[in-house]
C-alpha cells in the first residue's frame, strides 16, 4: 500500500516529465466485457526514462496504472546526453546511441 501512495504522490507532484503517447491497446488480460483500452506513455524523470499505462475500468469506476517502470531500453538516458554534451562520457560509450 505504501509503494501505491508513493507513486501517486510521484506522479501528481509532476513527477512525469515530457510525457510522450506510445499506443492504445486492448487490455486482453481483463476480465471486464468488452476490455478496457489502455494507453501507453514514455516519460522522463530527472535522469530516467521511464514507461506507464493505466486504463478506466468500468466495473469498479476508478482508473488502474497497470504498468510503471524504468525502461534503460528507450535510448540514451538523460545522463548519457549531459555528459555527452559536457565532453565527460568515457571513451567506451562514445558514438553509442
Amino acid at each position: 500500500m505504501k509503494q501505491q501512495q508513493a507513486i501517486l504522490a510521484f506522479i501528481n507532484a509532476g513527477g512525469l516529465e515530457d510525457l510522450e503517447f506510445v499506443n492504445s491497446i486492448e487490455y486482453g488480460r481483463s476480465l471486464e466485457v468488452p476490455p478496457p483500452i489502455y494507453d501507453a506513455y514514455h516519460f522522463k524523470s530527472g535522469f530516467s526514462v521511464g514507461n506507464i499505462s493505466f486504463f478506466f475500468s468500468e466495473s469498479n469506476r476508478k482508473w488502474i496504472i497497470k504498468s510503471f517502470h524504468r525502461d534503460d531500453a528507450c535510448g540514451p538516458t538523460i545522463m548519457e546526453f549531459a555528459l555527452r554534451k559536457a565532453g565527460l562520457l568515457p571513451a567506451c560509450l562514445e558514438g553509442s546511441e
